[in-house]
C-alpha cells in the first residue's frame, strides 16, 4: 500500500496522459471531472493507467498464446475512459440497482459500460495480481471474449499468484583445516548471514578444544570458510 498516495496518482496521471496522447493516440483521451462522471476520475485513471502499464505490454508479448488469441491493440482499444465510470457501490446486476453481490467493478454489455466501486476497487494496491485480474476480466468481458469462469484471464502468468520466496540463508559444511592440519568437521545450515554463520565455525572450533586465535583465523579464512548461500 502506497503512503505517498497523492505522488502517485499525480504520477500515474502523467503517465497515462503521456501514453494515450503518443502511442494510444486511438484511445479516447482522458478528461478531467469528479469522480462518477467517468473519463477523468481518479479511480478511471487508475483503471486506465494499470491496464495499459501492466496488462498491455504482457499481451503484447504473450497474447497470441492465450486461447483464444488476445490482440494487444484490440485490447486497447476497448478501453474508453469515457465509458468507465466510478460509483459507492457496485453490484453484479450492474443496472445501478442493488441486485446481486456487491462486487469491485462491473461491466453491463447493454450500456457499454463498465463501473467501478469506490468502496472495493483497489486503487491503493499496486498492481497485484489480484487487481490485474480483475482488471482484465472486466475488459475481456467487454471484448466479449470471457465469461464469468475467467477462461482467458486465467491462462495469464502475469495474474497468477507467486508463492512467497523462501529467504535464503547460509549452510556451512565440510572439514577444516589450517596449514593442512586437520582440525575437525562441521555442517550446519540455516544461518541468516555469512558472518553468522562465520562465527558458527568459529565457536564449533572452540568447542573441539582449539586456541580461540586459531579458531578465529579458522573463520575468516576464505579458503577455510565453507559457507554459502542455497
Amino acid at each position: 500500500m502506497f503512503t505517498q498516495s497523492s505522488k502517485f496518482k499525480a504520477q500515474v496521471v502523467s503517465v497515462v496522459l503521456l501514453a494515450l496522447s503518443s502511442s494510444l493516440a486511438f484511445a479516447a483521451p482522458l478528461s478531467a471531472g469528479p469522480s462518477g462522471t467517468g473519463g477523468g476520475d481518479d479511480y478511471t485513471v487508475d483503471f486506465v493507467a494499470t491496464a495499459n502499464i501492466s496488462l498491455y505490454p504482457w499481451l503484447k508479448t504473450n497474447g497470441a498464446s492465450l486461447k483464444p488469441k488476445v490482440s494487444a491493440a484490440d485490447f486497447l482499444l476497448s478501453i474508453d475512459p469515457g465509458k468507465i465510470v466510478s460509483a459507492k457501490h457496485v453490484f453484479e446486476s450492474c443496472d445501478g440497482t442493488d441486485n446481486g453481490r456487491e462486487v469491485a467493478a462491473c461491466y453491463n454489455a447493454t450500456t457499454g459500460m463498465t463501473t467501478l466501486s469506490r468502496t472495493l476497487y483497489p486503487i491503493k494496491d499496486a498492481s497485484t495480481p489480484a487487481k490485474l485480474r480483475l482488471i482484465a476480466h472486466e475488459v475481456f468481458r467487454k471484448m466479449g471474449i470471457e465469461g464469468d469462469q475467467y477462461e482467458v484471464s486465467r491462462q495469464m502468468s502475469i495474474l497468477k499468484d507467486q508463492p512467497p520466496q523462501r529467504a535464503k540463508l547460509w549452510a556451512c559444511s565440510g572439514n577444516f583445516y589450517v596449514n593442512s592440519i586437520y582440525l575437525g568437521s562441521f555442517n550446519d545450515s540455516n544461518y541468516p548471514s555469512q558472518e553468522e554463520a562465520r562465527q558458527a565455525i568459529s565457536e564449533a572450533c572452540m568447542k573441539s578444544g582449539y586456541h580461540p586465535g586459531v579458531c578465529q583465523a579458522l573463520s575468516d579464512s576464505k579458503e577455510v570458510t565453507l559457507c554459502k548461500l542455497r
